[in-house]
């Protein structure tokens, strides 16, 4: 699978370097989960490594600009994503 730049016909990423569901994910930080006296900091950027908890992987959201869409490769490189379709 591929996502293609629809207006310049150019692969944006492979599917081999992202994952394989594309999910839009607007939370910049976890959720605090409190279980008697201790905290659970759940995942809600979608980005951790250690789903469904918190692994601080969300400071790598802290700039991006709202109303834009970004894709996330495994190593952790960000990608602005504009005109995009996915090509199977």
């Amino acid at each position: 699978m591929l996502l293609v730049d629809i207006q310049n016909n150019s692969i944006i990423l492979h599917i081999d370097s992202i994952l394989a569901r594309l999910v839009k994910k607007e939370n910049k930080g976890p959720l605090e989960i409190k279980v008697g006296t201790k905290s659970v900091l759940i995942c809600m950027c979608g980005l951790s490594s250690n789903q469904p908890f918190c692994d601080d992987s969300h400071k790598k959201t802290a700039d991006e600009e709202n109303n834009k869409t970004y894709a996330y490769e495994k190593e952790g490189d960000r990608i602005e994503v504009k005109n995009w379709e996915v090509v199977y």
